[in-house]
Formats: C-alpha cells, sequence, structure tokens
C-alpha cells in the first residue's frame, strides 16, 4: 500500500513555549498543556468542592467495575501506570488538583454529564475543551491497562450509555447556557471570530456569523435552542454552492474537513494496530461482502476540527446500496502509545490513531451505487472519535441521491471521514495535507470529458484548497464553460518574446498542447452575455482605482507603469489550465520606479510600501470589487507555460528534463526569474484554446491602448 502522508497534527502554534507544548489535531484540545492543566484542575476542584449524588448511569457504571474483579484491577491499574509528574497531570508537589483513581474519575464524569463544552481563551489561539471527556482519559487510555479497559466490549457497552446520557443533556434547552457572548460563550467576541474565520475557509470568504449560518442573531443564542442544535448548523442557502449538481464527472468533499491522508493499493487485509498503521479494507467494512470490491483502491482520509460544520452531503449522484452503522470502541488506542521507562506515548498518539480508528471505532457506512460507470460503487464511512460517536445517517437503501444532498451528522461534535473507491479508478491530485483551512464540499472547476478520476487541486498562495473529485480526458484542445472574459496580466512588449517562444517549444514537444500568449490571470469569469463596453468601462474604474492608489503615497511616477512580480521554479501542475506553470513568489524585491510598490490601508507618503506581490493581491481585491463578484476558487497568481492533460507524473518529468534549476544547462530552458507586467488585456475564452480572442487592451494606469 502507498501513501501520502504528513504530520497531520494542528499547525503548530510557534507563541507557546516548547516545554508546554504538545501535539494536537482538529483543534479539539489547545496545543498549550497548561491549559488542559488548568481544565483538570478547575473540573476536579469544582467536583471536590461540590459533591452530588451519582446519576443513575453512573452508577451503573461504578457497579459493573465493582462487581467484576478482572475491570475493577484494570481500572486501578490505568491510572497507576501513568508517570508521577507534571507533564501527565500526576503533580507530586500538589500544586494541580488531578483525578486520583477509578472512583474519583466517576464522580468527575457525574459532574461532565451536566454540563455542555464551553468556549476558553487560551490566549494565544483556540484553546478549547471540546471534548472533555477526552481530555479527563487523555493519559490514562494510553497505558497498557486503559489499551485492556477500553477494547473490552464489557466497557463499551457501558460507555455508550453513558455517552447517550450526556447527548440527552446537550439535546437539551439547559445545554444551550454555554452559547452566550460572555468569556465562556462561544458567541464571545473570540468565539465568534475563530467560528467565522473557519467558515470563511480563511479568508476565501468575508461572511458574518449570521449570513453563514441559518440562525436568528437578535434571538437568545441565535436561535439555537440547545448544544447540539448550535453544532449541526445548517449554511445558509448558497454559501456552499454544489459544484457542478448536474455533472457526473465531478465529486464533492463529503464533510467540511482537512486532508489526512491518502493511500493507493490498499491491502485486503493488514495490520491495522501497528504503528505506521496501514489502512486494512475488510476491517474498515467489518467483514461486508462489499468490502472485496474495494481490495486495491484507494482511501481518501480527512477530519473535521472543533470548529467546523459538522453535516455530511452525498460525494456522487446515485442509488444508496447499503447503509451500515456500527457500534464500536470510545476511548482505544493503539498498544504502541503506550507509556515507556523513557518516557511518555508517541508524540504522535492522537494523530497515528486515525487509521486504527477506521477499524475500531464507531462508524456509519453508506454505499452509493454512482450514476457514472466510471465510478461504479464508492463508499462514505464516517468516523466517530470519542464522545463524538453519534452518526445520524439521513439515507434508506435504494434511496435515489443527488451530489450535494445532506446525507447525515456528527452529533455532538465531529471526527473523521473516510471516501474509498475501487481498484482501476485512477485518482491523482487530491488536496495537499497539512493544510491549515477546511476542504469545503463545494466550488466550480472547469472540467473535461471522462476517462479517469482526479481530485482535483486547486491552488492558492494561502490555503492549496481542494474540493473536489473531477473526471477528465486527455484533450488535444480544451473548452472553457461556460463563455467568458478573462482579464490577463500581460508581460511589457520589450519581455514577451522569450515567454512566447518557450510556450511554443513545449506545445509543439509535448502534443497535443495548444498555444496561448504569455499571461497571469488577473481576474475571470465575466460572463460574455455582459457587455464589451461595460466590461471595459469596470476595468478602466478598477485599474485607475488600483494605481491612484500609488500616487497619493509618492510612488508612482508619470511614465507607464510596471509591475514586477518574481517567480518560482517551473512547477506541474494537476489541471489542464495549470500543466507547468510557474508560481508568482511572496518575498518579493520591490521594483525600482515606476512601480505598483502600493501602500497598505492607511494612504500617504509615509505609509509602508508593499511588494509587487501583495500590489497583485490588492488589485485582484479591487476588480473583484468593481465587478461585485468574487470568484469561489481562491487566487493563485501564476505564470502558465504549457496547457495539458497530461498525468501529473508526466508533467513533472518535463519539468524535469526541459528546465535548467540552477544556471545554464546545455539543450534546457531557462525559467524566468521576473516577470514585468506592463499591460492588461481582455480576452474572451470562447470555445477551444486557440480559438480565444484579445478583445481589449489597457496600461495599467487604465488607459486603453492600440491592440
Amino acid at each position: 500500500m502507498t501513501a501520502t502522508t504528513h504530520n497531520k497534527m494542528d499547525p503548530k502554534d510557534s507563541s507557546i513555549p516548547e516545554e508546554h507544548h504538545v501535539h494536537r489535531m482538529g483543534q479539539w484540545m489547545s496545543q498549550d498543556k497548561r491549559h488542559h492543566h488548568a481544565f483538570i484542575d478547575q473540573t476536579v476542584r469544582h467536583v471536590d468542592k461540590h459533591p452530588k449524588e451519582l446519576l443513575p448511569v453512573m452508577k451503573e457504571f461504578k457497579e459493573m467495575v465493582e462487581g467484576d474483579s478482572r475491570l475493577y484491577m484494570l481500572f486501578t491499574s490505568m491510572f497507576d501506570q501513568v508517570p508521577h509528574s507534571k507533564k501527565y497531570l500526576k503533580d507530586p508537589v500538589g500544586e494541580k488538583a488531578t483525578i486520583r483513581d477509578f472512583h474519583h474519575l466517576l464522580k468527575v464524569l457525574n459532574h461532565v454529564l451536566t454540563t455542555a463544552p464551553a468556549w476558553t481563551d487560551a490566549g494565544h489561539s483556540v484553546g478549547l475543551v471540546g471534548v472533555p471527556i477526552n481530555a479527563i482519559l487523555d493519559w490514562p487510555m494510553g497505558t497498557r491497562a486503559g489499551f485492556a479497559v477500553f477494547q473490552d466490549p464489557q466497557v463499551n457497552a457501558m460507555l455508550k450509555k453513558v455517552l447517550d446520557a450526556w447527548g440527552a443533556y446537550l439535546s437539551s434547552d439547559e445545554s444551550a447556557s454555554v452559547l452566550g457572548d460572555d468569556k465562556v460563550g462561544w458567541f464571545s467576541e473570540h468565539g465568534l471570530k475563530a467560528l467565522e474565520e473557519v467558515a470563511n475557509l480563511g479568508g476565501e470568504t468575508s461572511y458574518k456569523f449570521d449570513e453563514l449560518f441559518q440562525c436568528d442573531p437578535k434571538a437568545k443564542y441565535h436561535g439555537y435552542k440547545s448544544w447540539d442544535d448550535y453544532f449541526t448548523r445548517l449554511f445558509r442557502e448558497g454559501v456552499r454552492p454544489v459544484a457542478e449538481p448536474e455533472n457526473d464527472n465531478i465529486i464533492i468533499n463529503a464533510c467540511e474537513s482537512m486532508t489526512y491522508k491518502v493511500a493507493h493499493n490498499i491491502h485486503r487485509r493488514d495490520r491495522f494496530w501497528i504503528k505506521g498503521q496501514p489502512y486494512s479494507c475488510i476491517d474498515m467494512f467489518a467483514q461486508d461482502p462489499l468490502a472485496e470490491q474495494f481490495v486495491g483502491g484507494t482511501v481518501y482520509q480527512a477530519f473535521l476540527s472543533a470548529l467546523s460544520y459538522h453535516r455530511w452531503h452525498v460525494p456522487v449522484s446515485g442509488t444508496v446500496k447499503k447503509v451500515t452503522i456500527l457500534p464500536g470502541t470510545y476511548y482505544s488506542e493503539p498498544l504502541y502509545e503506550d507509556f515507556t521507562q523513557d518516557g511518555g506515548p508517541s508524540a504522535e498518539g492522537e494523530n497515528t490513531s486515525q487509521e486504527y480508528l477506521s477499524v475500531v471505532a464507531t462508524r456509519a457506512i453508506i454505499y452509493i451505487q454512482a450514476d457514472n460507470p466510471k465510478i461504479g460503487l464508492m463508499a462514505f464511512i464516517a468516523i466517530g472519535m470519542t464522545e463524538v460517536s453519534t452518526c445520524e445517517v439521513y439515507l434508506k437503501e435504494g434511496q435515489k441521491v443527488k451530489k450535494g444532498d445532506l446525507s447525515g451528522a456528527f452529533h455532538f461534535g465531529g471526527s473523521s471521514h473516510v471516501q474509498v473507491f475501487r481498484k482501476g479508478v485512477e485518482l491523482r491530485g487530491f488536496p495537499e495535507p497539512g493544510r491549515k483551512y477546511n476542504v469545503p464540499p463545494s466550488g466550480r472547476w472547469t472540467k473535461g470529458e471522462t476517462h479517469r478520476l482526479v481530485l482535483s487541486q486547486q491552488y492558492s498562495s494561502h490555503q492549496g484548497v481542494a474540493g473536489l473529485l473531477e473526471l477528465r480526458s486527455a484533450l488535444s484542445s480544451f473548452t472553457f464553460p461556460p463563455p467568458v472574459y478573462s482579464i490577463w496580466l500581460c508581460p511589457a512588449p520589450s519581455q514577451s518574446p522569450p515567454f512566447q517562444h518557450e510556450i511554443d517549444q513545449l506545445a509543439q514537444k509535448y502534443q497535443p498542447a495548444p498555444t496561448f500568449s504569455p499571461h497571469i490571470t488577473f481576474y475571470s469569469g465575466i460572463d460574455t452575455s455582459v457587455p464589451l463596453d461595460q466590461v471595459k468601462a469596470k476595468l478602466k474604474t478598477g485599474l485607475e482605482r488600483w494605481t491612484n492608489e500609488c500616487k497619493l503615497a509618492g510612488e508612482l511616477g508619470e511614465s507607464d507603469p510596471v509591475l514586477g512580480l518574481d517567480l518560482d521554479l517551473p512547477a506541474a501542475g494537476t489541471f489542464f489550465f495549470q500543466a507547468i506553470i510557474q508560481p508568482v513568489t511572496q518575498n518579493i524585491t520591490v521594483p525600482e520606479q515606476p512601480s505598483l510598490a502600493v501602500p497598505d490601508t492607511t494612504l500617504g507618503a509615509d505609509a509602508p510600501k508593499r511588494t509587487g506581490y501583495e500590489a497583485l493581491l490588492r488589485g485582484r481585491q479591487i476588480l473583484e470589487e468593481v465587478f461585485e463578484k468574487k470568484p469561489a476558487k481562491p487566487y493563485f497568481p501564476h505564470l502558465s507555460l504549457m496547457y495539458s492533460e497530461k498525468q501529473q507524473e508526466e508533467l513533472q518529468r518535463i519539468v524535469d528534463s526541459e528546465f535548467s534549476v540552477e544556471g545554464v544547462e546545455e539543450g534546457k530552458m531557462q525559467s524566468f526569474e521576473q516577470v514585468e507586467c506592463a499591460r492588461v488585456t481582455v480576452v474572451a475564452c470562447v470555445g477551444k484554446t486557440e480559438d480565444w480572442k484579445e478583445v481589449a487592451r489597457f496600461d495599467l494606469a487604465g488607459s486603453e491602448v492600440e491592440q
């Protein structure tokens, strides 16, 4: 089995001192272990100070363990095996209150079952304890005794009752008390800001919470009746449009999530419990006969964060063949994460258990027979983790579904999900692991005809966002649907010939590939039904605004302005219009005057200058404003050198063989270090690439010039 992996952790918060930092995933708990200590300390002190009678379910839990010598031994040993140190909340000098033993655990859990997860501001980042029971058991469940405890069927059946009791509370009116705007409320200033940042995908959009989600901002708690009502909130219509709903060549991401891992050629059965866990096909599907169809296939796994949207959507149009709900473990971790004489469990413990959880955790499996025969049978697996183990499926066997339909939800939290495809369905270009923001189940992509399956990646200087699977065939020419006007930044006339020469050389040598003018796409997606004069007038307004910012700051002379942009080395892309590119880099050398090194938001001669890259982004922002439309795809500025439907591996071989990396190599093309853009053109992208036509040309200051 081959896999695409990464460190799979939340991006490290560098503001946390190293001695206090712990690895986390999904932002369910703070990376600062001081915050974890504080949560345990506050909870334990509250419980010790306010003792109360055990709830019926906790009494049952107590009687079960005390009546079974084996379980009593394991629960006792589980706490004994956690090292006595501050790091593991067993503080020998008594500075922090800790959970001492099984009976103390019962009292703490008894308290948790009548509380909802509150928002807490850790000062640097999200810093919330989104799964309090997991936080309480964080170290005990990593011991050898803990492994035995949380693998035990009797214990898991009891835990199911405990979590059901907590779920009933989280569905009650009382649980909504944490949704206020006070310091521990989810609608506090910091909480609301974090929710909006995640839902806006780190800046792709700029909606407010009430514009993103169905709610009543004037009502108490935004109209949400309980914690679970809030947690399973729905997006407003149009916030996440379904990508080409009638096109069966496009498959959407089933959950709003961050890529964890991609694995190809998965084995029929493998040792999923060992370190570096491989996926084990028949175990993931609990020995279902349908599992045999996925042996040798591809697994795409992604995880949901604490702040994410927690409903699921149908990834392909088709028919629901089968729905299965599988009970599982709740707090089981692989045994190799155990404490050792030399230290604690693996630093990647929470991370490396994801494949393991795909076999042992509670999960819902939806098998869909896609309408597109090139896809055939595929499976979606929702994986519940720790207390986040309630998987509700909205679909029934035999039901016809459309791509984008709601298919289910995680209640009381979210976990991980897997999409599995059969052997022979070729997949490439998955969204990259290690990203900071979610891959949404939405977006629009240009497409070809069906031959091979491609999980397209939309490049972004900020996120590298992707959200779709795209089926395309190798085309000699490419049709841009629908017909649009595109606005291009073009090299100065004196600099254009070398770029054009390389584009023509690549097109001629690696046919079929079209030729085109060198450019960086500045803005696109303007419907050709809009009168050209109107397009030109808006473009002129936008360019004038752009350059006027520079003039107000004294940064732009009266001569013909030029935008200097540094270029990265040539790279292979993942779809037609980015086959071989040179991305615009952010570490720009500010060019000499006249230039568009524009000021920051405060205008004036003393305002800080922006780099050429920042000037480009500002110009793009202005065009979005004047054309009153922000494209769905995040902006990834690059200069294209080749359009092609070749496989990414083949494109990478072309890059390696054709371009010099350092210095001059005989027989190889030279990559360009910089491009000076002096013209802006309007191109009618209608029909085949070779039929595209320049219909207007401007200088950067907004004056129309002869074509």
